[in-house]
């Protein structure tokens, strides 16, 4: 008799991933093909059951953005570790997703690409797993120093402290997404070069709002079109689209040349971003339908191409655009700059907000030095130009505020006044004296409001009032940090005038402190409920937090005042006229315009 036990079979060997697809076919096929190469892959009935963490990895193929962003986040709130997510989107409307992935491929990466991804994920999930949960691994301030530098140092990204809690949630999401289990971890792979350009970028896309589509700012575009294209005809131009992102401002910019000077007019348009996943999606010109919900209906069918779910860039556009990496802060970029220009318009929209105060009047200097004889210079909603500069002319058009290259003209350099020239007389006479001396700085009378405020200060050196003056034209000089100094000395006395609160507010936010600026223009409002840019400035701030909920509510009040036909002072506007803030605020925070009743 045969006592020996049955041999039994091998258990089936525990597969290394799911794959989830919208729709159950492609997750079987593309479990099939990984697991033709050797990967071990099965199909799963949903996306919650691949991120449920019973797997090391999880393959997402076509999943809307929303919902993976919402289960994304379910997964990491389980007790079990989450798995590496590997993305497989179609086309770049998933983009966002991808600093929040262990890594993203386009729907025609090679299977053996995507294999490859898989089993260095799956190598790298059990000491993930076993470190899980990461809250104890969370960065500390000395490692959010050190990834701050790193940012700044080479990608131009000035984490300010304001947004250092921005910094550590970007830092802990990738902590996650590409499985390392403490912040010291992350930083010694930092030391990488190869891992460092990866983080870098991934941690640009979370940090910087990379909302865009085309025809953004649809009043810029008008203003393109009817006030700086036709002055193009019959030449050849090139224009700039800096911080260029995934390539829809410089495709809208190519379809407006069509749209004006014809398809074979000479005209280039020089198309540069620092960050390499973005400009590859822009190479791919593939776009889906939030990106071109702005656009013409009209100019949506002539220019662009169905493709699937959304829309493909043709040929002719693409010939126009010619798509390069680069640094604005970069040292060789003012030498580019020369042998690239000069341009005929250039557009650079919501980058400087994300610069240092020197770097900005860096690259404003930049900016304009580009431009040809009559360049225009088109910026973001919340950026103007501030001290102005002589040699760029604001221009008010329908919808939209730019700025004109003219000659400079040479500015006079304010100097103390000669005793006894202007005098400040009682109370009553000395408001007078500062009054005046602020309408003199709006048209850009320096030297004679310099003669009024010293006046103020000659009278009595406790003024607030010749305070904040000196602080104003020490500003407009770019000695930004002095006249920080003396606005807060203005500030501090009960009877300063709202705008030293509102200097402040202006002069911190400049340099990056967003909160203490939102308490400053709270103070201004409070010393004088007219003063409607301390509304709109703290729109802007909240918007840049993403509170669009709160800066709306903001907008709105600011709104009620600018189109009464209230003046704003063009010191605080950088040139602008109330109706222009208003039109601007209302495009950057997409409002509805209302209209004026006849």
């Amino acid at each position: 008799m045969n006592l020996a036990a049955p041999t039994l079979p091998d258990p089936p060997p525990t597969p290394l991933a799911w794959v989830a697809a919208d729709r159950p076919a492609e997750a079987r096929a593309t479990a099939e093909a990984l697991s033709r190469i050797g990967v071990r892959a099965t199909a799963a009935d949903a996306l919650d059951q691949a991120l449920a963490g019973d797997l090391p990895v999880a393959v997402v193929c076509t999943a809307a953005p929303p919902r993976l962003r919402g289960a994304l986040e379910w997964a990491r709130s389980r007790a079990a570790a989450p798995p590496a997510v590997i993305l497989v989107c179609p086309t770049p409307s998933a983009s966002d997703l991808e600093p929040r992935v262990y890594q993203a491929f386009p729907e025609d990466a090679p299977p053996r690409a995507l294999a490859s991804a898989v089993l260095a994920a799956g190598r790298e999930w059990p000491a993930f797993a076993r470190a899980w949960p990461l809250a104890a691994a969370g960065p500390g301030q000395r490692e959010l120093a050190q990834v701050a530098a790193l940012v700044e140092q080479h990608r131009g990204l000035a984490i300010r402290a304001d947004r250092r809690r921005a910094l550590a949630e970007a830092v802990g999401v990738r902590l996650v997404a590409r499985l390392v289990p403490t912040a010291q971890a992350y930083l010694r792979r930092l030391a990488s070069a190869r891992f460092r350009a990866q983080e870098l970028d991934a941690l640009t896309l979370l940090l910087a709002v990379n909302e865009t589509h085309f025809w953004r700012h649809a009043g810029q575009f008008t203003a393109l079109m009817t006030e700086v294209l036709p002055r193009l005809r019959g030449r050849p131009a090139k224009i700039w689209s800096a911080g260029c992102a995934s390539g829809e401002e410089p495709y809208s910019l190519a379809i407006a040349c069509v749209e004006v000077l014809g398809p074979e007019a000479p005209v280039e348009i020089v198309a540069t971003d620092n960050h390499a996943p973005s400009l590859a999606r822009a190479r791919r010109g593939r776009y889906g339908q939030r990106a071109v919900r702005n656009i013409p209906p009209e100019m949506l069918r002539r220019h662009l191409r169905p493709r699937g779910d959304g829309w493909e860039v043709p040929p002719h556009l693409r010939r126009m655009v010619r798509f390069e990496r680069r640094d604005l802060l970069a040292p060789d970029t003012r030498e580019w700059v020369r042998r690239s220009g000069p341009f005929a318009a250039v557009f650079c929209r919501n980058t400087l907000i994300y610069f240092r105060p020197e770097a900005v009047a860096e690259t404003v200097d930049l900016l304009s030095t580009s431009l040809d004889s009559d360049g225009a210079l088109f910026l973001g909603p919340s950026e103007t130009i501030w001290p102005r500069r002589p040699e760029l002319e604001p221009v008010r058009s329908a919808g939209c505020f730019y700025y004109r290259r003219v000659a400079a003209t040479p500015r006079p350099r304010p100097t103390p006044a000669a005793a006894g020239r202007v005098r400040a007389g009682p109370a009553d006479d000395a408001e007078a004296v500062y009054r005046a001396g602020l309408a003199l700085l709006d048209v850009e009378e320096f030297e004679r409001a310099q003669q009024r405020f010293q006046s103020l200060l000659e009278a009595d050196p406790t003024d607030p009032r010749g305070m904040v003056g000196q602080a104003l034209l020490l500003a407009n000089e770019g000695r930004e940090q002095e006249a920080l100094v003396a606005a807060r000395q203005a500030a501090a006395s009960p009877s300063a005038p709202a705008e030293a609160c509102y200097l402040c507010g202006l002069l911190q936010e400049r340099s990056g402190d967003d909160a203490g600026a939102l308490v400053r223009y709270d103070e201004a409002l409070l010393r004088d409920p007219g003063l409607v840019m301390a509304r709109v400035n703290r729109a802007w701030i909240l918007l840049r937090r993403g509170d669009r909920a709160a800066a709306a509510a903001e907008a709105g009040r600011a709104l009620q005042a600018l189109r009464s036909g209230l003046r704003v002072p063009r010191w605080m506007t950088g040139g602008m006229e109330a109706r222009a803030v208003a039109e601007i605020l209302e495009s950057s925070l997409q409002l509805p315009e209302r209209r004026d009743e006849p």
